[in-house]
């Protein structure tokens, strides 16, 4: 939880989960658990941005991984499975992703799976305001530009 404002509570911790159920029952996507050799140890995730913000209602990418599982190319070959999921098994056209612009391993991994970047969808996300991780930049892809990079 290093690029967010506090660790989360066991008591938001339910209520995310719930909305990710609700997510998935309603969208057909949502959060899927990373597993290596039968450990957990993280998850891609896929959701429509609901912060008023230049991308609000697009299906957004993310990950939160282990400490354990950093800098083994597990978000990226796992994030890289899900965009050819999104693009294969759904009608959206693209997908977007955003951090705190001093998140510089996440912007890693949106560039490895071939996202771009989107200076012009760059915000201050709303429900940060005063964090110093309030600016967030925008990678994006579009369904036509994909190709997975780990030829999954």
């Amino acid at each position: 939880m290093r690029y967010f404002p506090a660790p989360v509570t066991a008591a938001e911790a339910e209520r995310y989960l719930d909305g990710v159920d609700r997510h998935f029952d309603q969208y057909g996507y949502g959060l899927w658990a990373v597993h290596h050799q039968e450990d957990c140890i993280g998850f891609v995730k896929v959701s429509r941005v609901t912060a008023q913000s230049p991308i609000m209602d697009q299906p957004e990418i993310g990950w939160r991984f282990a400490t354990r599982a950093w800098g083994q190319g597990f978000a990226s070959e796992a994030a890289d499975a899900v965009m050819r999921y999104m693009f294969t098994a759904t009608n959206e056209q693209q997908i977007v992703s955003c951090t705190t612009e001093k998140n510089l391993p996440s912007e890693k991994v949106m560039q490895r799976i071939g996202m771009k970047r989107r200076v012009d969808l760059d915000f201050d996300h709303p429900q940060l305001t005063g964090w110093w991780g309030a600016r967030h930049i925008v990678y994006s892809l579009q369904k036509d530009e994909h190709q997975s990079v780990f030829g999954l």
